[in-house]
């Protein structure tokens, strides 16, 4: 009888913990629907973004592409993005290595043909960390400054399957005016609904994109790069340059795109992320494929928890 009792006193202890967990971390998931429900109802300000009026000129934009193994798709991607961006000062530097020769000859001919597109050969053998290839393409875009006596005043990061917007660099190039990095949200493209994997990914980033990064918005808390279509001010990462003897972009980071975005919000520097919003072409976000195979998802989803921690 009196280990029946116990029995039953440790299994009622164990279900309140349990149950003051799914309570706290109910809380947590909460907190962020509260802080938009409040926003929206209280302060009556729609997505809470100060209105920044068009600027009358275009910032030279440079847009970063590692690549590796990408002959697939670089071509295409490149190509459909040319065609399709309405903004028009910018410029495309593509991340290459020596020992993809594939990738290396489609980057060349797009460079011969389209004259804002350029080759940022990395000197060593890949493949390398992402960080690694941009500090590449970072360094061969100084030395096609100083050919050209020009200056980029922002910078762009992109993967080789992007479909970049074709108002993404217009809103970047305005909001810049206020903010110093300015992340565009990142849509999903369409799947057969098999590849299960992907809509988990795009579960998450539904309740990513339009309730907690407002949430952090309004709260002025760190805004995380997503690694695609963020834009962030040239002297910040000359800056950055300096302070780590010419490495924009830490190799040793797993997320240097997230480091770079913690820097920004320690170091005071407003962040943006621009509010999801449907126009006359569609949802203003990049759109790229999410991971859609087990493997894949569990290789970006080690990177990330270890980058991050």
């Amino acid at each position: 009888m009196v280990s029946l009792f116990a029995f039953s006193s440790l299994w009622s202890w164990a279900l309140g913990a349990l149950a003051s967990v799914l309570l706290v971390s109910g809380l947590d998931d909460l907190l962020p629907s509260l802080i938009c429900l409040w926003h929206s109802i209280i302060r009556r300000r729609g997505d809470g973004i100060p209105h920044t009026p068009e600027p009358n000129y275009q910032r030279r934009i440079a847009i970063f592409v590692p690549c590796w193994n990408e002959s697939a798709v670089i071509a295409s991607m490149v190509r459909h993005n040319l065609a399709a961006i309405s903004y028009r000062n910018y410029d495309f530097f593509l991340g290459v290595y020596p020992n993809d020769p594939a990738t290396v000859g489609i980057a060349r001919q797009l460079a011969m043909v389209h004259r804002n597109v350029h080759v940022a050969r990395c000197p060593h053998p890949g493949p390398t960390s992402k960080a690694d290839c941009l500090n590449w393409v970072y360094r061969s875009m100084e030395l096609y400054e100083q050919e050209q006596g020009i200056h980029f005043d922002t910078i762009v990061l992109h993967d080789a399957e992007d479909l970049i917007h074709p108002d993404a660099l217009s809103v970047i190039n305005r909001e810049r005016t206020r903010y110093a990095m300015v992340q565009v949200p990142v849509l999903p493209l369409p799947t057969p609904l098999t590849q299960w994997v992907h809509g988990v990914y795009c579960d998450d980033f539904a309740e990513y994109q339009t309730i907690d990064m407002p949430a952090r918005q309004f709260c002025r808390s760190f805004i995380p790069s997503n690694g695609v279509g963020t834009g962030f001010a040239r002297d910040i990462l000359q800056q950055l340059a300096r302070e780590r003897q010419n490495i924009v972009f830490n190799p040793a980071s797993l997320t240097e795109d997230y480091e770079i975005g913690v820097y920004l919000h320690n170091s005071g520097y407003p962040q943006l992320f621009s509010p999801l919003k449907k126009g006359a072409r569609g949802f203003m976000a990049t759109r790229e494929y999410f991971p859609r195979d087990r493997r894949g998802a569990i290789r970006q989803r080690t990177r990330w928890v270890t980058g991050i921690a």
